[in-house]
């Protein structure tokens, strides 16, 4: 597991500008939790974390209140937090899911407290499915 330190590190910048960052580009970087986020998450609106071991999505991302673009593909997430959590994600406007353990619409059904959101094509075939209009 790559710690955040390190991976500031390997950006060339200081905890101090990732505290003050609107952009965070952490994608392939071995994370398999989003914890540091608590230092960032009153500004951060887009947050790239593709291709890292991720499992759930937790309470410092659910605080990235101002998120506007969120890249969470090729991870391990199985299901998302609750509707009530997601509802807090309101500037919410792009999602990258694909990738994931995301099988079924009860994996994902919190999405619908988002207001305003593209949900980027799912590669799963059962998920992508089921999220055809003439899906039962």
């Amino acid at each position: 597991m790559v710690a955040l330190d390190e991976a500031i590190a390997q950006l060339g910048t200081s905890a101090s500008d990732v505290t003050a960052a609107r952009t965070l580009d952490l994608r392939a970087r071995s994370l398999h939790s989003l914890d540091f986020l608590e230092r960032c998450a009153s500004e951060l609106q887009l947050l790239l974390l593709s291709s890292n071991m991720l499992s759930q999505l937790d309470d410092a991302l659910i605080a990235c209140a101002r998120l506007r673009k969120l890249d969470i593909s090729a991870n391990a997430i199985d299901g998302l937090p609750p509707k009530a959590d997601m509802a807090r994600l309101a500037q919410l406007q792009v999602l990258y899911l694909h990738d994931n353990q995301l099988t079924s619409l009860k994996s994902i059904g919190s999405l619908s407290a988002l207001p305003d959101y593209a949900l980027c094509p799912a590669t799963n075939p059962s998920l992508a499915a089921a999220l055809q209009p003439n899906a039962v």
